[in-house]
């Protein structure tokens, strides 16, 4: 277990260094000021409220909550003829910012079989569920918007517990938190199958097959939330005028069988080695994706649920190819010293 915490962040004015700062800028252009004498004596005398905010967008987007765990559990045993192992871990962090983290859960199983002095098998298989989710505004612009983008003297939390208005309806704290959200995740397999016959001395015999499977989901929810004035008047309505939801999927399959075929010999102080091998490899995939508008409830996500109008069938395909290849090799070389 452990706990992650932002290393670096760039130290930002108060809102009324940065109003001061501003009006010198524009006077420095020969342009008027934005702010007048009487609105900075009156943010000086009523900073902080919902009126005359001084907001530390830092403070109030990072959770400060970093959280790493980090759990296993491994299993060996064999004798001379089987020998197992087999492990699970499942490992979760999270981000800075709320709805933001990442989990991933792993399998794993070794198992070598010595059926006889000429003959054995390995097996290998590998599992993963991978999830990395954050917002639905995306954790980059988050941290873009907070760390300069917002100045402080811009509405961030009113004290009714509504989110201000930011800078024209952006506003980093309601985005982490009220945005929606956008998952990627990942289901992948990965199998290994192998036989070594020695049916004579020197000569080996390898086969192997080793398929790899890749189911991909991505789905992005942006749910509309509002933004207030000081006054608790209506600001905006933001990221846009109605919500959305985007689904991807895409699947993997990549199959791999060679056979190798390996002569070793000698005789005096020569030594030589042949090699020759088959190699067949297929791949395909698949992918899809959909959007729809306007969604009936903001809590239900579901494609089903959005209208009709301006819906996309955004992206659908397939691709194949695959490869087949013959090789040989041949080694020899004189007191190990002199190679060919």
């Amino acid at each position: 277990a452990g706990k992650q915490y932002a290393t670096t962040l760039p130290k930002l004015v108060d809102g009324l260094d940065h109003m001061l700062m501003l009006n010198e800028a524009k006077t420095n252009m020969g342009q008027a000021p934005n702010f007048s004498d009487e609105y900075i004596e009156a943010y000086r005398q009523n900073s902080p409220s919902d009126l005359y905010p001084n907001t530390n967008w830092q403070d109030l987007t990072l959770t400060n909550n970093g959280l790493i765990q980090n759990h296993s559990v491994d299993v060996s045993g064999g004798n001379n003829f089987i020998k197992l192992r087999a492990s699970v871990n499942h490992l979760e962090q999270n981000g800075l910012i709320p709805n933001t983290g990442y989990k991933r859960t792993s399998l794993r199983i070794n198992t070598d079989i010595r059926a006889s002095e000429k003959l054995s098998f390995r097996a290998d298989i590998r599992g993963n569920d991978d999830d990395v989710y954050e917002p639905g505004v995306s954790a980059d612009h988050i941290f873009y918007l907070m760390n300069g983008r917002l100045p402080a003297n811009q509405e961030g939390l009113l004290s009714n517990g509504n989110y201000g208005q930011g800078w024209l309806g952006e506003n980093s704290i309601a985005a982490a938190n009220a945005s929606g959200n956008h998952d990627v995740r990942t289901y992948s397999a990965y199998v290994n199958l192998q036989a070594d016959w020695k049916p004579l001395k020197g000569l080996n015999l390898n086969l192997m097959y080793a398929p790899e499977f890749s189911n991909g989901y991505n789905k992005l929810f942006l749910r509309t939330y509002k933004t207030y004035y000081g006054n608790g008047d209506l600001a905006y309505l933001y990221p846009s005028t109605t919500n959305s939801v985007t689904q991807k999927s895409i699947r993997d399959v990549t199959k791999n069988l060679h056979a190798l075929l390996t002569y070793t010999t000698g005789f005096g102080q020569h030594h030589i080695k042949l090699l020759a091998g088959y190699e067949q490899i297929e791949s395909s995939d698949e992918s899809f994706s959909a959007e729809r508008e306007s969604l009936i409830l903001q809590d239900y996500p579901v494609l089903n649920s959005g209208s009709l109008i301006n819906q996309q069938a955004t992206g659908a395909g397939a691709l194949e190819y695959g490869l087949v290849s013959y090789f040989g090799r041949v080694n020899y070389d004189f007191k190990e010293k002199y190679l060919l």
